[in-house]
């Protein structure tokens, strides 16, 4: 098996284990936390409350339900990453997002990067845990002036897609 292949199995697992297990972070005042299950969580929320959702970007319906769409392929990005011992294209492809979701929530916390319309992508992700302290998984990576805590899920998901980038860049052989 090929480095690329390796690459990019690895990148996906990370991508997958941070998706769907680890959190991006969390309030403990609050017991709510950001995690892409609390994303799918938040769909029927989502729907019902569109005109909330649009307020943070600007009033249009229409973005709110293509992030949507973003963000569901987002979730399912650590199998095309997995894809991509087939297709180097699959590999670069699912890769883009989990590094800039990524981005994004590191933008949020830290105040850098991303304007602060782009950043309330993360207001989709927030939902009460599901067993507080077990689903998701917070491992704690520091924490930022208002209380929040930033997950390590957030820093596991930038390196599986930087791993499935490099997949991709290197090859299937």
């Amino acid at each position: 098996m090929g480095n690329g292949k390796i690459f990019c199995i690895i990148g996906g697992v990370l991508t997958l284990v941070a998706t769907l297990i680890l959190g991006f972070g969390y309030a403990p005042a609050t017991s709510f936390a950001m995690f892409g299950i609390g994303f799918i969580m938040n769909l029927d929320n989502i729907f019902e409350d569109t005109f909330s959702y649009s307020i943070l970007f600007g009033g249009q319906d229409f973005v709110v339900y293509l992030l949507v769409i973003v963000l569901i392929v987002f979730l399912i990005s650590g199998f095309i990453q997995i894809a991509g011992i087939k297709s180097r294209v699959a590999a670069i492809v699912g890769s883009i997002l989990p590094i800039f979701i990524s981005l994004v929530f590191i933008s949020d916390f830290y105040d850098v990067l991303f304007p602060d319309p782009l950043t309330n992508i993360v207001s989709f992700f927030w939902t009460e845990s599901i067993i507080d302290g077990i689903v998701p998984l917070h491992i704690t990576a520091g924490t930022i002036s208002t209380g929040l805590e930033v997950s390590l899920g957030t820093y596991i998901l930038l390196g599986g897609g930087i791993l499935g980038i490099i997949g991709g860049i290197i090859g299937i052989e």
